[in-house]
C-alpha cells in the first residue's frame, strides 16, 4: 500500500523509538522517521523513546514507553505512530500480534520508515509472520552471536563490558583497572572478616556504622566476596536460571587472570572466601557454629559418660537487675554440671599454651594429613573410574542384545525377555549416574584441598590468632580456633581436664586442683 493514501499532510504524528546498546541507533532511528515525515507533510508531536532497553529480556508490558504509547493511543492524542522498523517494536511474533490487535482496536496507523510501508498491513497475513519471525531470528542470532564473542573476550582475560565492580576504576587509555585505595581497604576488610566467620549482615553493620558515606547491605558483601575479580581473574558464566540469581556449578565457569587487573586480595584469600560460601550456602557448617558464647560447645565430653556436654544458661534477673544462677555445661546422662565462665577461664588459655607450644608440629600434620586424604580420595576415584568402564561395558552389550532381539519378530517368550534387559539396563543407567555423582563430589573435594586447604594462606590467619594476647582475640575467633584445632576436651568428676587437638596424638592434662568446676 502507498504510504500517501495513509499519511495526509498536517497530520499529527509520535515517534516511537528503542535501543538496546549504542545510543547512535537511536539518533539513526529518528533521522530516518524525520525525513520521511516531511516527505509526506506531516508532524512528530512527541517522542517515546525505550533507551537502552532489550527486546528479546523486556517484555512489552515492561517497557514503559511503550506502554504510554498504547495508553495514549487509547485516547485518540495522535492520528499515526511512527517506527524505523518492526524489530523496534517487538523482536517475538506473538508481541507483534498482541500490538497489531491493540493498535487495529484504536484504529491508529503504525508506519515503517526504514521501507516506508505499514505495519499492520491487512490481508497480508503470511508475509507479517514471515517478517516477525524473521525479527525473531535475528536477534537470536545476535544473542548467539555476542555470547560467543563475550566467551572468547572472557577466555582471553578481556573485560566483557557493564560497569567497574565496587572499588575499581577503569582506565580505557590503559585498558585497565585500578583500584581506589580507600575502597580497597574496605574490601580487604571484609575478606578478613568473612575469615573469621563473620556473616555478610553482620559486616554491613559493621561497615555502615564506620562508613555512611557508601549504602553497606548484606547483598552488596556478598557481591565482592563471590567476585574472582578482586583476586585478579576475569569471570564469565557464574550465575544462571530466571534473573541469574543462581551460580551456577563452579565446574561451568570460565575464569581467567587478568593482566588488566590489579588485584587487591591473593587467589588463595578469594579461594578460601569461596570455600566458606559455599559451605555455609549448603549447611556444611551450622550458622550458629562460630556466633555462640559457649566456646567448648561440641567440643566438651564427660569422660565417664563419653557423652558432649550441653550448654544451659541458668541466669535470671531480680525484680532489683541483679543477676542470679550461671551458665553451666551438663551431661544429660549423669548431670554432671561444669560453671561456664570459670571452665572457659581456666582451660582455653591452658589450651591456647600448648597449642603455641606445638604450632610448628601441629600445622605440618595438619598439611600431611591433607595430603593423604588427597591420595586416598584419587585411589578411591581411580577404583570408581574403573567400576564406571566396567558398567559401560555392560551397558553396550545390553543395548547391543536388545537392538539384535527386537530386529528379529519376537514371540511373547522373547518379548518377556526384552523387558527384562531392559529393566537391567535402567538398572545399570541409574548405578553409571550414581558413580557419576561420587566422582564428581570427591574430584571437587580433592581440588578444593588442593586450592585451599593445602595453601599456607587458609591457615595464616588462624596463626595469627593464635600469637595474640588472650585478650586480643575475640570470642567468635576464638571459638573458630577451638573447633578447628581441638579434638575434644574431658573433664571427670574429680575435676580433671583433659584434652586432645586434632593432630596430635598424645593427650595433654591441664592441672586443676585450684580450680573449683563442678558444683
Amino acid at each position: 500500500m502507498n504510504l500517501s493514501t495513509v499519511l495526509k499532510p498536517g497530520m499529527r504524528g509520535v515517534f516511537y523509538g528503542r535501543h538496546s546498546t549504542n545510543k547512535q541507533e537511536m539518533d539513526m532511528q529518528q533521522v530516518s522517521v524525520y525525513e520521511m515525515v516531511r516527505k509526506y507533510g506531516c508532524t512528530i508531536e512527541k517522542e517515546y523513546l525505550d533507551a537502552g532497553v532489550s527486546a528479546k529480556k523486556n517484555k512489552v508490558t515492561q517497557r514503559k514507553q511503550l506502554m504510554e504509547l498504547l495508553a495514549d493511543a487509547e485516547q485518540r492524542r495522535f492520528e499515526f505512530i511512527a517506527v524505523y522498523n518492526n524489530d523496534r517494536l517487538a523482536r517475538h511474533p506473538l508481541e507483534h500480534q498482541y500490538i497489531r490487535e491493540t493498535i487495529r482496536i484504536y484504529g491508529i496507523p503504525i508506519v515503517i520508515s526504514s521501507t516506508e510501508t505499514l505495519y499492520d498491513e491487512k490481508g497480508d497475513i503470511i508475509a507479517q509472520l514471515a517478517q516477525d519471525g524473521i525479527s525473531k531470528y535475528e536477534v537470536d542470532q545476535i544473542s548467539k552471536r555476542t555470547r560467543a564473542g563475550l566467551i572468547v573476550r572472557a577466555k582471553k582475560g578481556y573485560w566483557t563490558g557493564g560497569n567497574p565492580p565496587y572499588g575499581y576504576r577503569y582506565l580505557k587509555n590503559e585498558y585497565r583497572f585500578t583500584p581506589y585505595q580507600e575502597e580497597a581497604e574496605f574490601i580487604r576488610r571484609i575478606f578478613d572478616m568473612y575469615k573469621k566467620n563473620e556473616g555478610f549482615a553482620s559486616i554491613a553493620n559493621s561497615l555502615s556504622l564506620e562508613n555512611s558515606d557508601d549504602k553497606w547491605t548484606k547483598e552488596k558483601v556478598r557481591s565482592i566476596i563471590t567476585n574472582p575479580f578482586y583476586a585478579g581473574y576475569m569471570s564469565w558464566g557464574k550465575r544462571t536460571g530466571p534473573g541469574k540469581g543462581t551460580f551456577a556449578d563452579r565446574e561451568t565457569w570460565i575464569i581467567v587472570h587478568s593482566e588488566y587487573i590489579e588485584s587487591i586480595v591473593s587467589k588463595e584469600e578469594w579461594e578460601l572466601c569461596w570455600k566458606l560460601y559455599c559451605e555455609r550456602r549448603e549447611r556444611k557448617v551450622p550458622p550458629k557454629q562460630y556466633k555462640t558464647s559457649y566456646l567448648f560447645a561440641n567440643i566438651a565430653i564427660c569422660k565417664e559418660c563419653n557423652v558432649k556436654l550441653k550448654p544451659k544458661d541458668q541466669t535470671s534477673s531480680g525484680n532489683n537487675g541483679k543477676k542470679y544462677g550461671k551458665r553451666i555445661y551438663f551431661c544429660p546422662t549423669c548431670r554432671l554440671k561444669i560453671e561456664a565462665d570459670s571452665f572457659h577461664e581456666y582451660a582455653i588459655d591452658k589450651i591456647l599454651n600448648d597449642i603455641r607450644i606445638n604450632a610448628s608440629y601441629i600445622f605440618s600434620h595438619i598439611q600431611k594429613s591433607f595430603q593423604i586424604d588427597i591420595q586416598r580420595m584419587k585411589d578411591e576415584v581411580s577404583k570408581l573410574e574403573q567400576e564406571l568402564g566396567e558398567y559401560n561395558i555392560q551397558l553396550n552389550r545390553i543395548k547391543a542384545e536388545l537392538i539384535e532381539r527386537m530386529r528379529s519378530n519376537p514371540d511373547d517368550k522373547s518379548k518377556k525377555m526384552i523387558n527384562l534387559i531392559t529393566m537391567y539396563r535402567s538398572d545399570i543407567n541409574k548405578r553409571i549416574e550414581t558413580i557419576e555423582k561420587q566422582i564428581k563430589t570427591k574430584t571437587k573435594r580433592i581440588q578444593s584441598i588442593e586450592q585451599v586447604d593445602l595453601k599456607p594462606e587458609s591457615w595464616g590467619f588462624i596463626i595469627q590468632d593464635i600469637l595474640k594476647p588472650r585478650d586480643e582475640i575475640n570470642q567468635t575467633t576464638l571459638r573458630r580456633m577451638l573447633t578447628h584445632l581441638v579434638e575434644y576436651i574431658s573433664i571427670d568428676k574429680k575435676h580433671n581436664i583433659e584434652f586432645k587437638t586434632r593432630y596430635d596424638l598424645d593427650r595433654r592434662k591441664v592441672d586443676t586442683t585450684q580450680l573449683e568446676l563442678l558444683f
